[in-house]
């Protein structure tokens, strides 16, 4: 069985399997059908990215490592699957979601931007305001030219919600709860998703948790030497993510 792009995360418990990312079986992971409204998602081989926001505070090598990183398993995956058979969802938060939306500009694969809600940008990549709850951007500056520009680059923006509460009743009109069912709306369309550091923050618990549901196969993203020194571990040429 080829092992590509990854280490999958088990849905029925969790653990990292060996999986083909190809396979259309249930029981490998990947559900039978999934949801194709958008004409750059048809047909297409479909990653969805989550990971920490705290990823935005690391050292300027080690994003640069994590971005080197997408951009080389982006090129792979448009090798296997065709070059015009690929894209990306981002939930446009800071961190991971951004940098893999930067990747797939930089690999060429068009990628759709899955906002929470037309408040989000303001909300959490601008400069923090007193007496809003968890607002603003984690650098603690004014962000939002730099997700602005990104916006523009993509294929196509998506509002997932109306505001900054989502109307479904699971949520409980929860602050923030767009958010998670930006989540949702992400793994529904997806062949599999990326996750990085996916036990940091409470949001990207929720998106692989709910890949578990959906039966979705999670690809944990693991770029060595975190803290500088050396170069990242050889790629074998099965690209098992946590071997960089």
């Amino acid at each position: 069985m080829i092992i590509l792009f990854g280490l999958a995360k088990n849905p029925e418990e969790g653990q990292a399997v060996e999986v083909n990312p190809t396979a259309t079986n249930p029981e490998q992971g990947i559900r039978k059908n999934k949801i194709e409204d958008h004409d750059v998602l048809k047909g297409k081989f479909v990653i969805a990215g989550t990971g920490s926001l705290q990823l935005i505070n690391e050292s300027a090598e080690y994003i640069d490592k994590i971005k080197s990183y997408l951009i080389a398993l982006l090129g792979e995956a448009k090798t296997m699957y065709g070059a015009n058979k690929v894209a990306v969802i981002s939930g446009m938060a800071e961190g991971f979601d951004e940098f893999i939306a930067l990747a797939a500009v930089e690999a060429d694969v068009p990628f759709i931007a899955a906002v929470p809600n037309k408040g989000y940008v303001q909300h959490y990549w601008s400069a923090p305001k007193q007496g809003k709850p968890r607002s603003g951007s984690r650098t603690g500056m004014n962000r939002v030219p730099q997700v602005t520009s990104l916006l523009n680059k993509a294929v196509e923006v998506v509002y997932v919600c109306a505001s900054l509460v989502s109307n479904m009743p699971k949520y409980g009109g929860r602050f923030g709860s767009a958010n998670l069912e930006r989540n949702e709306w992400m793994v529904d369309r997806a062949s599999l998703v990326w996750a990085y550091n996916p036990n940091k923050d409470i949001g990207t618990q929720h998106c692989v948790g709910y890949c578990k549901q959906a039966r979705i196969p999670v690809f944990d993203i693991v770029v060595s030497n975190k803290d500088g020194g050396g170069e990242p571990l050889q790629r074998p040429t099965t690209m098992r993510m946590d071997q960089m």
